[in-house]
């Protein structure tokens, strides 16, 4: 079982809203101008949560530390009822 279009998009959207802040942060350090700073994290934000929901759904494609039933070892064990 894999995440759905939706959680992928949530989990692009959240991360590159932290990562875009800091990006903002360094872009003023090295500007000095919010107008500009806020420009380039903007753009950061959309470009990379593009980018960030392409290579999610690829590595849904790809079986690489799936078992047959879509799940690793260690998420396999951790659905095991305990005794």
């Amino acid at each position: 079982m894999g995440d759905s279009h939706v959680r992928s998009a949530a989990k692009g959207i959240t991360y590159r809203v932290f990562g875009s802040l800091a990006t903002m942060v360094i872009s003023y350090a090295f500007t000095g101008d919010w107008k500009i700073s806020s420009g380039i994290g903007a753009a950061d934000l959309f470009v990379k949560i593009g980018l960030f929901y392409v290579h999610e759904r690829a590595w849904e494609k790809i079986s690489f530390g799936r078992t047959s039933q879509g799940y690793s070892l260690r998420e396999k064990e951790s659905r095991l009822p305990e005794l």
